[in-house]
């Protein structure tokens, strides 16, 4: 059983396949407490019976947790068992759960508010691909997580049998580690495309100083949310939200979305992007004694330039950035320009021209292999030097072979105790 995300699938398709899914959940989990259900008929999606209790069980799936469609799903789900329950007769039970990719402690107050006002006689369920499957009904025991809001994957299955004491609470672990088993496999790719990169830095920006990464400001509660901050279409942030959230990298915490599992992510946003940039070597036209000073006055010229419209965007990398950032650790270490896109012309501007074979490098231009992650979260320094934000350079040196390490963990001094502290 394999979750698919294929936006080119229309939107009705892609929920029937969801609503399958979160049923074929809901099924396990019920099952290994001691319930039978089949597949029902079109007047509702299961039939579930322990002894003498039974549930017509609609469920209903939303990909944009807003609260407008998740209780107009809700509300629908509910009408469509109660339904059924009346049809099927013998006591039957109506029990409206509601799907989503993931709820927070806040969507999660909603549904139980609305359910107690407008469903009192009702049982309801929400469950989300983060591992929450909350159940309640006669008969029915309930699995939350603790304090309301989603825990980790590693935590939830080690603590989900002593949740609530219930016997659903019991099951719910083995359940949800032989339906995450089923998904598909991660990949950089997924996760660490360009724009994603972007939004992992939007989200972990909060958390560093302003002076070293472009700080996106507010809490965000939505993937909806996060595209309108990160400049980013709604369908993007959604996939990226969805496979951070299915991949167990992401929470919904009492200031809306936050990553986790920090180093096992950032480990792979290294593999991400090991693959080395295509660079040019470079040599000042005129000689100068102090190259980096050199550049910096020539971008700063640059930039305040009358001829501004369609420049290329270009910043300092790599151990120039670490420079500018007050990092330096590796004095008289290659200079590093990052350039959209690299040319004679714009290479003039700088004073630069391309090395002869034979002679000394004084710059390395990279062509980035991530623009928008780079050039987004780049930074201004005092003197007006765009430069790579903290966490890319960081990225940049840490596998550099010429004394790299020994910068990154000056870089990660820096922002490490921080990040360390928002993922605990």
């Amino acid at each position: 059983m394999a979750l698919e995300f294929n936006r080119e699938n229309t939107s009705s398709d892609r929920l029937i396949g969801l609503e399958e899914q979160f049923c074929d959940l809901l099924q396990i989990t019920l099952r290994d407490a001691g319930w039978h259900s089949k597949k029902a008929n079109n007047e509702v999606d299961l039939i579930v019976q322990k002894e003498e209790t039974r549930y017509a069980v609609e469920m209903k799936v939303v990909t944009e947790p807003r609260w407008s469609s998740v209780e107009g799903r809700l509300a629908t789900a509910f009408v469509q068992s109660m339904h059924a329950a009346k049809k099927i007769g013998q006591g039957t039970h109506p029990l409206a759960v509601i799907g989503m990719p993931l709820a927070s402690a806040r969507m999660a107050n909603n549904v139980r508010t609305f359910t107690e006002k407008y469903l009192p006689s009702a049982g309801w369920g929400l469950m989300d691909l983060a591992g929450r499957v909350e159940l309640h009904g006669p008969g029915l025991d309930w699995v939350k997580s603790p304090k309301g809001r989603l825990v980790r994957r590693k935590e939830y299955l080690a603590n989900a049998a002593g949740v609530a004491g219930g016997v659903v609470g019991q099951s719910v672990g083995t359940s949800w580690q032989r339906f995450r088993s089923s998904l598909p496999a991660s990949n950089g790719a997924s996760l660490f495309t360009d724009l994603g990169q972007w939004m992992l830095k939007v989200l972990l920006s909060r958390h560093l100083p302003a002076p070293l990464i472009q700080h996106v400001k507010g809490e965000f509660w939505s993937s909806q949310e996060l595209a309108e901050a990160a400049r980013v279409s709604a369908p993007s942030a959604w996939r990226h939200v969805t496979a951070l959230g299915a991949s167990g990298f992401l929470e919904i915490r009492s200031k809306g979305y936050e990553l986790v599992r920090l180093s096992e992510l950032l480990r792979l946003w290294r593999g991400a992007t090991a693959m080395a940039s295509r660079e040019w070597k470079m040599r000042f036209i005129l000689p100068q004694r102090d190259g980096l000073r050199a550049l910096r006055a020539a971008m700063r010229s640059s930039a305040s330039g009358t001829d501004q419209v369609a420049r290329p965007r270009a910043c300092l990398g790599l151990f120039s950035a670490a420079d500018a950032l007050g990092a330096r650790f590796v004095h008289g270490g290659p200079i590093h320009l990052y350039s959209e896109r690299p040319s004679a012309e714009e290479c003039a501007r700088l004073g630069l021209r391309l090395a002869e074979p034979g002679e000394a490098v004084d710059v390395f231009i990279r062509e980035p292999r991530f623009p928008e992650a780079l050039f987004r979260a780049a930074v201004r320094t005092e003197d007006g030097v765009l430069t790579a934000d903290v966490l890319q350079t960081w990225l940049d040196v840490v596998d550099y072979p010429a004394r790299g390490a020994e910068q990154a963990e000056v870089l990660w001094r820096l922002i490490g105790p921080a990040l360390e502290g928002a993922s605990e």
